[in-house]
């Protein structure tokens, strides 16, 4: 996200509405061409009494309650698929009538838990659309039951009962929560870069008197080459890394090059910590977090922030939730505007033309769009993570008041107080900042290496931008042996064909825009052959010998070009 994007002043406009499974069901239906025809195809014997091929399901097959008017083959083709993608076979299925629920028994179903949330809703939805939300009743193959539904879990996942409790996921995520308490900061002297951060509230601009001007920017990073320093700002300055080449130390003696040893020996064991695809472990400090990357040493030490202008006082949640909730529920649009308003540190995230969201990493909060499917606030439209400290009711705040929290998810009951919140205490959301940033830069350089274009000297790898939506597309530009920091350039649109015209100057095509090329040595974008209607008339086809060959429309077009004696490219 571009600085800047939706500041402070700037209402979020009116959302569009997105039911949970609707796109990615469509997408599924569609990319195998499947549609609901009633359900009139018998299952295949592989389907109905066998496991899938590569599946799990286990030998032998279970009969349907004495009497129950088995209707397996009649299963609707969406179902079908449904439970194959998913290595689960329907042993019986009653459809539902006089008022009695549809009753479907399958094998291969993995009992719900910790980490089976995506697969129960996925099942909650895609059963549900197939069978026009009639009410229904899922057991595994011993007739236990795993989700039932009826007429007040109509399209309300939550609501619906798993494991016999309606709210399951979110009791289960609060009773496995263990909060982590935050560390004293060591009485140890801290790098410069943090006591200025510290010092400033983590402001943007907090550390420009001592970095100066970045050398470029890197998947939201300013890059500082020289001092081997990166640091991220949004409406805060929201994190800061050392890379592995920088050799002052960050906190007492403790610096990349530290010894694992020598950072238990200080720290203690850590509170965090994972192995793949990157490994990274780290800790929670009263100041900020600090995280050590790489399996080094020497390691990327990254650290967030914890404690900032705004993050203590000022209205807590569930206030806001009452003073935006009507006749009608939640009025959402207004509670995030709201919320942003009274907490400058939000981030602020689009996943898809028109669809954005708004998430404080650093207080454990999420919400957005695709959150809150229902029409009342029973959607759950806030999701509260590990790292969340404040009031969630009258009488009730985190960290402190994690045993009575436990208490009520051990209840039948669930207040409508804390139906306005998903809970995803498992997680820690500025630990998942951290692994999510390694596996980015990992997922670039890998791609880049695959799939980039090399410049004739080898030492600058060009590659699209294209994992996000249009208008933050552009072009990575990666050096191999670092002799130059990596550069992330903003085009606005997406981009391919990319072609090298020199060390110097790569060129490529642009959605609506046409033939566009590179100067990394000034580091400006040039407009080679660019449609003024916004048109696709201008298409790339060869360069090769001074000559770019192109599509102007239907017809095809030669552009000369050479370099003088600076290297600069020459064009008619």
């Amino acid at each position: 996200m571009e600085k800047g994007k939706w500041g402070a002043g700037m209402k979020m406009g009116k959302w569009k509405k997105i039911a949970y499974w609707g796109t990615a069901f469509a997408a599924v239906l569609s990319l195998v061409g499947c549609q609901d025809n009633g359900g009139s195809e018998a299952l295949s014997s592989e389907a109905a009494g066998s496991p899938s091929p590569g599946g799990a399901g286990s030998a032998g097959t279970v009969s349907p309650s004495p009497g129950a008017k088995d209707q397996t083959a009649a299963l609707p083709e969406e179902l079908k698929l449904l439970f194959v993608n998913r290595s689960i076979t329907p042993v019986s299925y009653t459809p539902a009538e006089s008022g009695a629920a549809a009753l479907l028994r399958l094998q291969g179903l993995q009992p719900p838990g910790l980490g089976m949330e995506t697969l129960y809703r996925d099942m909650f939805y895609g059963i549900g659309n197939a069978l026009k939300w009639a009410p229904f009743r899922v057991e595994d193959e011993g007739g236990a039951a795993v989700m039932e539904t009826d007429s007040a879990s109509r399209k309300a996942f939550r609501l619906a009962k798993i494991g016999g409790e309606a709210y399951y996921f979110d009791k289960e995520s609060i009773r496995n929560y263990q909060p982590v308490d935050a560390l004293t900061l060591p009485q140890a002297q801290l790098n410069p870069l943090l006591q200025a951060g510290l010092e400033q509230s983590w402001k943007p601009g907090a550390l420009a008197a001592a970095l100066g001007k970045p050398d470029s920017s890197f998947n939201g990073f300013d890059i500082y080459f020289r001092q081997q320093v990166e640091v991220k700002e949004e409406q805060i300055l929201s994190s800061i890394i050392f890379r592995k080449e920088y050799t002052q130390p960050v906190l007492g003696a403790l610096g990349t090059s530290s010894a694992r040893t020598e950072i238990e020996s200080l720290l203690g064991k850590p509170a965090f910590e994972e192995t793949a695809p990157i490994p990274v472990f780290g800790y929670k400090l009263e100041p900020f977090y600090l995280f050590f990357a790489g399996g080094g040493p020497p390691y990327d030490i990254a650290v967030y922030p914890r404690k900032f202008t705004g993050s203590i006082g000022g209205p807590e949640l569930p206030e806001l939730a009452a003073a935006n909730t009507g006749e009608n529920g939640i009025n959402v649009q207004q509670l995030v505007d709201q919320m942003r308003d009274k907490w400058p540190d939000y981030k602020v995230f689009s996943y898809g033309r028109g669809s954005y969201g708004v998430t404080y990493p650093h207080r454990g909060i999420w919400t957005d769009d695709l959150l809150g499917g229902d029409t009342d606030y029973k959607g759950g439209f806030i999701q509260l993570y590990g790292n969340y400290e404040g009031q969630l009711a009258e009488g009730l705040r985190l960290p402190q008041d994690a045993d009575k929290l436990k208490a009520l998810a051990a209840s039948p009951d669930w207040p409508d107080s804390l139906a306005f919140y998903q809970f995803r205490f498992q997680e820690d959301m500025v630990f998942n900042q951290e692994k999510d940033r390694l596996r980015e830069e990992l997922s670039i350089r890998e791609s880049a290496a695959k799939e980039g274009a090399v410049s004739p000297n080898g030492r600058v790898i060009a590659k699209a931008k294209d994992n996000t939506t249009y208008e933050h597309a552009g072009l990575y530009l990666l050096y191999p042996d670092k002799e130059q920091p990596p550069r992330e350039v903003h085009i606005g649109n997406f981009l391919w064909n990319i072609n090298w015209l020199s060390d110097r100057y790569v060129i490529f095509e642009v959605s609506f825009r046409g033939i566009v090329g590179y100067d990394t040595v000034s580091n400006k974008i040039i407009d080679i052959k660019v449609t003024p209607d916004y048109s696709d008339d201008y298409r790339l086809v060869e360069v090769k010998d001074g000559i770019i060959r192109y599509t102007n429309g239907d017809k095809e077009a030669e552009l000369p070009y050479s370099f003088n004696g600076k290297g600069d490219l020459v064009l008619p």
